[in-house]
């Protein structure tokens, strides 16, 4: 009787391990600079990469060698004022839907306008070439385009973990 209560003890903690190693803690990563908060399974490596023009801000975590979380935001040249008016910005946003999987050679595979409160985006479905698929949401706050994306197999981009990611991104001041 013993044994078969230390055995079901000892299928009960690893079953909460296995669970555990499947589920990443997540925790809110704020951004000062960047201006959002988001929830990420785990601490960021922040980088930024030179764009031409602009300068692109990163924040990543991967887990793995097969997925990833970031949140990307760039400073768009030009007039804020001019970029935020509704027939630009939904032009400006077509622009880096089709720039973004055309200039890794991507296949998109699903796109549907959103919103982040009354900032217009674009939520995106595309499949990169040995890599896997990306979900990504792209907003464009007061000349700011922001790109916040999960990549990995279909299970992950579709995934609970990954609709927490993608819904917990907030703008703060």
């Amino acid at each position: 009787m013993k044994r078969t209560a230390l055995a079901v003890a000892v299928v009960v903690a690893m079953a909460g391990l296995l669970q555990g190693a499947d589920t990443p803690a997540f925790k809110a990563f704020m951004s000062k600079d960047g201006k959002y908060v988001v929830m990420l399974p785990g601490t960021p490596k922040e980088q930024t990469v030179d764009a031409g023009k602009a300068k692109m801000k990163l924040a990543t975590v991967e887990l793995g060698k097969d997925v990833s979380y970031s949140v990307i935001y760039t400073d768009l040249p030009g007039d804020a004022k001019a970029l935020s008016k509704p027939d630009v910005a939904e032009k400006v946003l077509d622009g880096a839907t089709k720039g973004v999987v055309d200039n890794i050679k991507g296949k998109n595979l699903t796109e549907k306008k959103i919103k982040l409160g009354t900032y217009p985006g674009r939520e995106i479905q595309f499949a990169v070439p040995d890599k896997g698929l990306v979900r990504s949401r792209i907003y464009l706050v007061d000349g700011r385009m922001y790109q916040v994306m999960v990549m990995g197999p279909k299970a992950t981009i579709t995934s609970k973990d990954a609709d927490k990611f993608l819904d917990s991104f907030k703008l703060s001041k």
